[in-house]
């Protein structure tokens, strides 16, 4: 608490038990690294709306106030090495004055529309999952005592579910020779789908987790789903300090019926005739039709490009460790990435210079990087709603102010802009279709995609009764009427389709004050004149009985 009124962050991640800071710090240093290499605080600089000077990416508490009065907090001793901490009294009060914010915090507030200062004090004792107060875990290692933060969200997530905590044995027993044979041993702990059966297979710290809130399994896994594991397989990947990796060379999965079998890159459906799902050396994937995303698949499960555990060495043995797993394999997912698609990720490929330039109605050849994205000029000399040209190998158009700080709105292939586009010149981000995933996920960042491009404008459709046609309407002797909409003359003629009618009856059609006899023959089309405009049409039949059937169609001859 302390810390936290002291706006000490050092002190407070020192207070962060040494296992979990250490899986954190390696994930931040990656993190950290592949954003200076890329130049990723300029990029967004670049891009970014006009900023104070107090602005910038690093994490500041300079005009944060924290304070916490009349807390005295309880502890309970779990085991001789896991304790809880719990606070019901006292309160929590916070002041912000954006003015004397910076670094990040002022870069979100120079966003805000005339920010205002904050006030907020809450009761401890109404605080926490259950409305009565704040629970902390700590953990002992190497005799001190330190804030657990798994531990303490298992907690949470435990007191909101109102079960009791499970129990921690006296001692665990050893691990295994090797890290492929502790990797080995977990997994096949995992079948049983018991958590006190995996868990002696864990680092101690994850294990005594499992003792306590393993039970919380049994409510996710309410459909009983299961699982098995076959000719597991892993051979001893680099040591960095206590930790050792276990690629997986092979195993064959069984899971709910399905069979699959995993290499060390590749994850094969053994009942399809699929390719197989590989990894290809990136945690990045692009569907064409968003920004960039992250291939979980890659990013949780894979480390250098091989599908791997993290197992660590206690007392001279070998254990699996959940925590550094994670931590080791979003550190490599964050070295895989490169530059552009750094940039696609954290919305910034507007900070790449254009090359070429698009005018309306001409075909452009672009070739797009390996985050699937092409940044170029688009120059419009009118007023215009833009679309693109109907291929799947096109995804968006982004549409941006030249310095690339303004959003200009999007283009797609199946519908144009929602307003019309002022002439003049935007910087363009080109996104590739569903082709470009489809070369990535077998070449990865070698993958060559290109395609041509056709921005043309986008003509709104004529429409009746708010749709582009009307089937199956039925005609009264009385008469029906439509509400016609042309808001250019590029929809030609309104066709009147008849497909059916009494013999002898007489169909009228009125429209712009002036009126048409329709051909009443089934499966006659006669077509109306309609210029630009609204319009009332009314369909009315002659001669024909009370109960006629008289059905039409109802379209444009250009659409």
């Amino acid at each position: 608490m302390d810390a936290i009124t002291k706006k000490d962050l050092v002190g407070l991640f020192t207070m962060v038990s040494p296992h979990e800071r250490d899986a954190l710090v390696r994930v931040q240093d990656a993190i950290t690294k592949k954003a200076a290499d890329l130049n990723i605080a300029d990029a967004a600089k670049k891009v970014a709306p006009a900023s104070s000077d107090q602005a910038g990416s690093e994490l500041s508490f300079d005009g944060v106030d924290i304070s916490i009065t009349g807390a005295e907090p309880s502890v309970s001793q779990v085991s001789e090495n896991v304790a809880v901490v719990h606070i019901s009294s006292g309160q929590v009060k916070l002041h912000v004055e954006p003015s004397e914010t910076r670094g990040a915090l002022r870069s979100i507030y120079d966003n805000v529309n005339d920010p205002q200062p904050t006030d907020q004090t809450w009761d401890i004792n109404e605080m926490g999952p259950s409305g009565s107060g704040l629970t902390v875990m700590a953990s002992k290692t190497d005799g001190r005592w330190y804030v657990n933060l798994s531990m303490s969200v298992l907690e949470a997530i435990n007191s909101y579910e109102g079960s009791p905590r499970g129990t921690i044995p006296a001692s665990f027993p050893a691990g295994s020779d090797t890290p492929q044979a502790a990797a080995k041993a977990a997994l096949q702990a995992t079948e049983r789908q018991s958590p006190t059966e995996l868990a002696p297979f864990l680092a101690k710290d994850e294990a005594a987790a499992m003792y306590l809130y393993g039970h919380l399994w049994n409510r996710v896994n309410t459909s009983g789903w299961s699982f098995s594991f076959g000719n597991i397989d892993f051979t001893e990947g680099p040591h960095e300090g206590n930790r050792a990796q276990a690629y997986v060379n092979q195993i064959n999965v069984n899971a709910g019926g399905d069979h699959f079998t995993m290499t060390d890159k590749c994850l094969r459906d053994n009942s399809s005739s699929a390719d197989n799902n590989c990894l290809n050396g990136s945690a990045y994937q692009s569907d064409g039709y968003s920004s960039g995303t992250i291939n979980w698949m890659s990013a949780a499960l894979s480390h250098e490009g091989k599908f791997a555990l993290t197992t660590v060495s206690e007392d001279g043995k070998w254990k699996l460790s959940v925590l550094d797993t994670v931590a080791d394999h979003l550190a490599s997912a964050a070295n895989s990435f490169t530059r552009e698609q750094a940039f696609a990720l954290m919305q910034l490929a507007r900070a790449d210079d254009p090359a070429g330039t698009l005018t309306l109605n001409k075909s452009q050849e672009l070739a797009y990087n390996n985050a699937g994205y092409a940044v170029t000029t688009l120059k419009v000399d009118k007023p215009v709603k833009l679309q693109l040209n109907q291929d799947s190998t096109i995804g968006r158009l982004a549409l941006y102010s030249p310095d690339g700080k303004t959003d200009r709105g999007t283009v797609t292939s199946y519908q144009g802009t929602n307003s019309i586009i002022p002439a003049g010149e935007y910087k363009a981000v080109a996104w590739a279709g569903s082709n470009f995933q489809e070369a990535f996920s077998k070449d990865g960042n070698s993958a060559k995609v290109s395609s041509a491009l056709t921005v043309t404008e986008y003509i709104d459709p004529a429409t009746i009764d708010g749709s582009e046609t009307s089937t199956g309407r039925s005609i009264s002797s009385f008469g029906s009427s439509f509400q016609i909409e042309v808001p250019n003359d590029a929809a030609g003629a309104l066709l009147v389709k008849v497909n059916s009618a009494d013999s002898d009856s007489k169909i009228i059609a009125t429209i712009g004050g002036k009126s048409y006899n329709v051909d009443t023959a089934e499966g006659s089309t006669t077509g109306i004149p309609v210029g630009k405009g609204s319009y009332t049409l009314t369909l009315s039949t002659e001669n024909s009985s009370f109960y006629s059937s008289t059905n039409v169609d109802l379209s444009f001859e250009k659409q």
